[in-house]
């Protein structure tokens, strides 16, 4: 009969399961990379609307609106009122950053609603 004897992976078996798994880890490496580019944009936005809505409630609470400038880290946001006829709105943005970048919230105007 027939003696089989199995002593391991021939080399075209080899040379093929490393090229499949190298194309699947250049067709990956890319998506990863927009991973964490998008994880960072979304980490800015959330720090920025944290920023914000902790204006608004100083607004809500005083009344007084001030156009103040943060700098968390690396980045500087400035936050800008605007009067419409019935709502206040505030705006933030990163300084030197797109129109893309701009947040705003808006709040109904009334003249009750300070504490002072």
């Amino acid at each position: 009969m027939f003696k089989k004897s199995n002593k391991g992976f021939s080399t075209i078996e080899t040379v093929s399961a490393f090229s499949i798994w190298a194309m699947m880890t250049c067709l990956l490496l890319p998506f990863l990379h927009q991973i964490t580019i998008q994880r960072e944009v979304n980490q800015q936005k959330e720090q920025s609307y944290h920023l914000l809505n902790a204006e608004l409630n100083h607004y809500m609470f005083t009344g007084e609106k001030r156009k103040k400038v943060f700098v968390l880290g690396n980045e500087t946001y400035v936050i800008d009122w605007r009067d419409e006829e019935n709502f206040e709105q505030a705006c933030i943005r990163r300084e030197g950053g797109s129109e893309k970048d701009k947040h705003c919230l808006s709040i109904y105007k009334t003249e009750w609603l300070y504490s002072s």
